[in-house]
C-alpha cells in the first residue's frame, strides 16, 4: 500500500454551544492507520492551547470553552516508520 496516498479529513468550523455534540475531529481515510499522532491547536496570538495524542479538540483550554475565533492546528502523524505532517484552520463559533 502507497501511504503517501493517505487522505485526512479535518472540519473547518466548530460551534460552542453545541460542544458535546460538535468537536473538531481529524479522520484519517479508511484505508490507512496511524501508528502515532500528536495534534496541537493555537490561538491568533500563537499560543498553544491544546497538545494531545488524541485526534480531537472539544474547544475548551484549562477546562473552559475557548473565544469565538480562528485556531490554527498542526497534525504530526506517522504512518509505519514516515513521519507526516498536517495543518490547517478551524473557527470556533459560540
Amino acid at each position: 500500500m502507497n501511504c503517501d496516498s493517505c487522505q485526512i479529513f479535518a472540519p473547518n468550523v466548530i460551534l460552542t454551544s453545541s460542544i458535546k455534540n460538535n468537536i473538531f475531529t481529524i479522520y484519517l481515510d479508511s484505508e490507512c492507520t496511524f501508528t502515532d499522532v500528536e495534534l496541537l491547536i493555537f490561538d491568533r496570538w500563537g499560543n498553544n492551547v491544546y497538545k494531545g495524542n488524541d485526534l480531537f479538540w472539544d474547544g475548551t483550554f484549562k477546562n473552559s470553552v475557548c473565544e469565538s475565533g480562528v485556531y490554527t492546528y498542526l497534525l504530526k502523524y506517522f504512518i509505519f516508520e514516515n513521519q507526516y505532517i498536517k495543518n490547517g484552520t478551524i473557527t470556533l463559533l459560540k
